[in-house]
């Protein structure tokens, strides 16, 4: 019981002068009409049917020129391999969109590299508290070439890169890495608007009670002393340790585990339970995700690119008087550096004032254009200045002075104008006056520092001239009038 349909004998006699695809496409159509709409009931047979061929068709009339046929009406319609893919193209098109999402996301993450790598160098050139500025100013914006050992382009910043990383084109296959990277990149961002609680806690000392010689008075046990105590964890444990990657996770958590018993041990320990270590586990399992993602689609992940790697220990080391800054905190370091003994309570506020001027001299010679050659190493500042009274007031007056003689335009540059929409704030310059003057006495110096907010007021609203006519530099006006000199 066979379902066919006869073909009707088609030939310019029934269709006149018609274009050959409108033939063509009748004849498809014609065909597709007659398949069978349903299957053939059960215990049912197909019988089989010869069809007799369709004479051609004989040419009987001038074929149609292109003035005479008819203007089709088309409508927007997409190109056909587009709407009807093959098996074989659609791997080929997925493969090639992950390659090249591939290719951008990892130029996004060599230039974020970049970045990570410029801030955690600053803890061996400028410091940890000069490197907590720049963290805090510059890495969601980028780092301007302006900061000491940038490069003449600047590095772009992680606001700019996130962003970069948004627009890029992903196949939906690939998707969930672009959505935890950008995950990444947010809580980074978020991470380095904490950096004000490392200078606002005035150095790193974990709580706890360790016996130390203190000479004539012989082994005692000495609470180590820190503003830190007060609230240990909430703002230290956010901050940033560029020094710590995804690639170092496992050289952190041996420091943890195998240095011996003590501050040391409970500082690494505290690092690899800080927000950052965790976000970088992150950032590492969003690597080994992607990799497996690749090898499910035939993609070599190393050959990609994408690959997990520990790095050498090497290539993370420490500087020693920072380790002791951070473990022991500014105080006790100071003492045990200059040996003091009996009586070392004396030493307390000069140790805090010589570490305060340590801070600072970070915190300016971040820049380029300030002329401070600054010590990054809290134990060796200590011996170069951390003696006597003098010898801070010196060091004092030496950090004031290298800023009063940079130009309005270094200042600017730098940070350094104090200056109302400018960068920095009205604390930092009571701190600078108040070092920088403490030579002709403590009082006086305390004095000057509580005079700059409302001398900064007058001179907005007195809008000093210079002799050249250009407004005066609030720095400089303030130097000016309470004869400050470099």
């Amino acid at each position: 019981m066979g379902n066919t349909c006869g073909l009707p004998h088609l030939g310019l006699a029934h269709l006149g002068p018609v274009v050959p695809f409108v033939a063509i496409t009748s004849l498809l159509l014609m065909a597709i009409a007659c398949t069978p709409s349903s299957a053939p009931s059960d215990g049912a047979s197909l019988r089989a049917t010869t069809l007799a061929p369709t004479p051609m068709p004989t040419l009987s009339a001038p074929a149609p020129t292109l003035t005479s046929l008819p203007k089709p009406t088309l409508s927007p319609t997409i190109a056909l391999d587009a709407r009807t893919p093959t098996p074989a193209s659609t791997p080929d098109l997925e493969r090639e969109a992950i390659l090249s999402f591939n290719l951008q996301a990892l130029e996004i993450e060599a230039k974020r590299n970049e970045l990570i790598a410029y801030f955690a160098s600053l803890s061996y050139s400028v410091g940890i508290h000069g490197q907590a500025l720049a963290i805090e100013r510059f890495f969601p914006t980028g780092v301007p070439p302006t900061l000491r050992g940038a490069p003449p382009s600047g590095i772009e910043g992680m606001a700019t890169l996130r962003n970069t990383l948004l627009l890029l084109d992903c196949p939906q296959s690939i998707q969930p890495i672009k959505d935890a990277l950008l995950h990444v990149y947010d809580s980074e961002v978020q991470q380095a608007l904490n950096q004000s609680a490392l200078w606002e806690i005035s150095g790193f000392a974990l709580p706890g009670k360790y016996t130390v010689d203190l000479g004539g008075l012989g082994d005692q046990s000495v609470q180590i002393q820190s503003a830190m105590l007060v609230n240990w964890g909430a703002p230290i444990r956010n901050l940033v340790y560029p020094e710590i990657t995804r690639d170092s996770l496992d050289y952190w958590r041996q420091l943890a585990e195998q240095s011996e018993v003590g501050p040391v041990k409970n500082l690494f320990k505290y690092k690899v339970e800080t927000v950052w270590f965790n976000i970088q586990g992150f950032r590492q399992q969003t690597y080994s995700r992607w990799a497996e993602l690749l090898q499910e689609r035939g993609i070599d992940p190393i050959e990609a690119g994408v690959a997990v790697r520990n790095a050498p220990e090497g290539v993370y080391p420490q500087t020693p008087g920072s380790i002791g800054e951070e473990a022991y905190g500014p105080f006790f370091s100071y003492m045990n550096v200059l040996g003091i003994g009996e009586g070392y309570l004396h030493f307390a506020s000069l140790a805090q004032r010589l570490h305060d001027i340590f801070r600072m001299q970070q915190r300016v010679g971040i820049f380029a254009e300030s002329g401070v050659e600054n010590e990054p190493d809290w134990e060796v500042y200590v011996q170069l200045h951390g003696g006597t009274v003098s010898e801070v007031g010196d060091e004092g007056r030496r950090l004031l002075g290298s800023v009063l003689r940079m130009t309005p335009e270094q200042r600017e540059q730098a940070g350094l104008t104090f200056e109302p929409g400018a960068p920095g704030n009205i604390g930092e310059l009571q701190d600078l006056i108040r070092f920088g003057s403490a030579y002709r006495g403590g009082l006086h110096a305390d004095y000057l520092a509580s005079r700059v907010p409302s001398m900064l007021q007058q001179w907005q609203m007195q809008k000093p001239q210079t002799a050249a006519g250009t407004l005066m530099p609030f720095l400089d006006y303030f130097a000016s009038t309470f004869s400050l000199t470099p």
